[in-house]
């Protein structure tokens, strides 16, 4: 077979790859859904300023990631046509926020400049849907929280929620993802209430 020959095989090859790989625009992509109403009342804190909410190295990226826990435990993959519509750190950024502010509290970035305000600090350790079978699988949500207050550590704490996924999809992770987070925040809303900050 000559070079010429193979051109509409190579055209034939690429016609069906177009055919079978979705469009960019109708990838499914997530948030965090509506801000949930609060069970109880939520604690009141003084005005606090929220540093940018960081992700492990490699993980900036706004994918859905899930975990073979039963077959490949160190191989974490992202979902194909799947998105979120801002990078998990942002997502969790943007919620606490808001749930500061369902609360009737201050929240302010470091952008703001105010600079007599207790700084709070939240590293993501882990934002993953983890398959522990075919059929069982659960979001996995762990965060390091740190409060500087004068140039000092006042307290540091780490939270870890995980939220049973209703189905073995995309859809399911992602939601079974924003109600750990929601739990996690809500965890760390009610440790900032206790902690000895100068109000």
């Amino acid at each position: 077979m000559n070079k010429f020959s193979r051109i509409p095989l190579l055209l034939l090859a690429l016609w069906l790859g177009a055919c079978t790989t979705p469009p960019r625009d109708i990838q499914h992509r997530y948030d965090f859904g509506p801000l949930p109403g609060a069970p109880a009342p939520a604690p009141a804190l003084p005005p606090l300023t929220l540093a940018p909410v960081s992700a492990p190295v490699g993980q900036e990226a706004p994918l859905i990631r899930y975990r073979l826990a039963y077959s490949d435990a160190n191989n974490q993959q992202p979902y194909a046509n799947s998105r979120w519509n801002a990078p998990p750190a942002d997502l969790f950024e943007q919620r606490i926020k808001a749930r500061i502010g369902q609360a009737g509290s201050a929240v302010l970035a470091l952008s703001d400049g105010v600079r007599t305000l207790p700084v709070v600090k939240i590293e993501i350790d882990d934002f993953t849907h983890v398959f522990n079978s075919l059929e069982e699988s659960a979001a996995h949500v762990a965060v390091r929280v740190s409060v500087i207050e004068r140039n000092q550590l006042l307290a540091h704490q780490r939270f870890a929620r995980q939220q049973p996924a209703a189905g073995a999809n995309a859809s399911a992770g992602a939601a079974a993802l924003a109600a750990a987070s929601d739990a996690v925040i809500g965890d760390i809303l009610q440790w900032l209430a206790g902690l000895p900050i100068q109000r």
